[in-house]
């Protein structure tokens, strides 16, 4: 079986897996867009398309020459359409195929071979392994079933994935992420071959490709981020199974981030009235993205990111190094509570059970939760009625007689009454603001529940947060 047929069918090369197809936006026709390849077969009638597997230059000249195999038929002379489906922000150009070789013979057609094309002033446009080249009714299925193939036959079969760097320069977040993808399914198919040279090199290749993906996200211009509407974060990715020791096991939380190439599709396959995806972008001083995940690794409790599939998995430090607190002060190390966050952040993006085996995944996931809010350090909103002074250089103030300090607190459950406690500073600025003369006052849960219940994260989402009332804490919290 051929490389073609045992990655993506006879038929049917390459998947997006998404749950429709993506049209064209503006001028950009089938430029940045995935698609949901489908059972689309070969292009309709009078139509083509062909994936780029390789480029070579011509001496003095600025047309290119490009190798590669076309579905459906292509003449020469023929107006074509110059794709590139796996950048973010490349438009489709219009050029012309003013010659045709099979082998080394100049033909006037091509249909459903590999042919050799040469493109007229192909300098002045992106042409790499994995552009498409097209026909004008071409559909977005047909374009990205030629990509990924492009994808696998250029960078694996006939380069065995012995690629420059200059080629890993020319690629983008999302070739990077499909050829990975490609080979990994190559490896899984030839694992019983201990001859393999190409699987052989799968763990030196596996390092180099998730380096790849976290400097190009990185420097992305932007990406796409899949928020809870339910917690106003960014979404938790988890699955909990079962072992064969029959305890449950839940995997470690990650995001889950999109390319503006794969945006528009990736939206479908997501509820809208759960989930959205969150532009974030890189800015002016390039560290929108950077800041970004590092708040939401170290702060949110987000232990990798899922790039793309949700198989594509990368470990946070890889992508943003923990803080380094070691010669830090106590006092100035913030309030943090990352092991405790993705928790709340995972059960509160649920919507209640609807069987007893979602409910048993819920009552795991409560499990971890209480866990650790019996370790957890709060911040609880308070402020002084009057100045309390300058602090120390160790934070500790001294207060002057009769100053009087306010907690934030608000009615609770069966009479009590029930203290506002943040797992981080963000969360409790979003309502307690320093120029109201709010502070905070670190405290756990078990230093308070004796005279108040506690309200974890109190904000615009109540599903972010949890409500522990002292029978909670006693049942729940306290044995752990």
């Amino acid at each position: 079986m051929g490389l073609k047929e045992m990655l993506f069918g006879k038929k049917n090369p390459g998947n997006a897996e998404s749950k429709g197809n993506a049209a064209g936006t503006g001028n950009s026709g089938c430029a940045g867009n995935a698609v949901n390849a489908g059972n689309s077969g070969a292009p309709g009638a009078g139509e083509f398309s062909y994936g780029v597997e390789d480029v070579f230059r011509l001496n003095d000249s600025p047309d290119r020459i490009v190798v590669g195999h076309v579905y459906g038929r292509i003449n020469k002379g023929d107006a074509i359409y110059i794709s590139n489906p796996g950048e973010d922000h490349a438009e489709v150009v219009l050029g012309i195929a003013s010659d045709l070789l099979i082998n080394t013979t100049n033909v006037a057609t091509a249909e459903n071979t590999t042919v050799s094309i040469r493109v007229e002033n192909g300098s002045n446009c992106l042409l790499k392994t994995g552009t498409v080249i097209h026909s004008r009714g071409a559909s977005v299925g047909d374009v990205h079933n030629a990509y990924i193939n492009a994808l696998g036959e250029g960078y694996i079969s006939f380069k065995r994935m012995e690629l420059k760097q200059e080629e890993y320069d020319r690629m983008s977040v999302t070739d990077i992420v499909e050829l990975f993808r490609l080979y990994l399914g190559y490896c899984k198919e030839n694992a019983n071959d201990p001859s393999n040279k190409i699987t052989a090199r799968q763990k030196e290749i596996s390092n180099t490709f998730a380096n790849l993906i976290c400097s190009k996200v990185l420097a992305s211009k932007e990406i796409y981020v899949l928020m809870s509407k339910r917690t106003g974060e960014a979404a938790m990715m988890s699955h909990t199974y079962q072992a064969e020791n029959g305890s449950y096991v839940t995997a470690p939380p990650d995001l889950l981030i999109v390319t503006r190439a794969y945006a528009d599709v990736w939206k479908r396959n997501y509820d809208p009235s759960k989930y959205d995806f969150l532009e974030v972008v890189n800015g002016p001083d390039g560290n929108g993205i950077y800041n970004f995940l590092g708040n939401a690794f170290y702060v949110n409790g987000a232990c990798g990111v899922r790039v793309i599939y949700e198989n594509m998995s990368i470990g946070a430090q890889m992508f943003v190094p923990p803080p380094e607190y070691k010669d830090v002060p106590e006092i100035q190390i913030p309030v943090t509570n990352p092991d405790l966050e993705r928790w709340l952040l995972l059960i509160g993006q649920l919507t209640p059970p609807a069987d007893e085996k979602e409910n048993n995944l819920l009552s795991i996931l409560y499990s971890h939760l209480f866990r650790e809010l019996g370790n957890a350090k709060f911040l609880v909103p308070m402020k002084f009625d009057s100045d309390p002074g300058e602090a120390d250089s160790e934070g500790k103030i001294t207060l002057k007689k009769d100053t009087r300090m306010s907690l934030a607190t608000r009615p609770g459950k069966n009479g009590r009454s029930s203290v506002m406690m943040y797992t981080d500073w963000k969360k409790l600025r979003m309502y307690y603001k320093e120029e109201d003369g709010w502070s905070g006052m670190i405290q756990t849960i078990a230093e308070v529940i004796e005279t108040f219940d506690c309200a974890i994260n109190v904000t615009d989402h109540r599903e972010a947060g949890v409500y522990i009332d002292k029978q909670t804490y006693e049942t729940n919290i306290l044995k752990k």
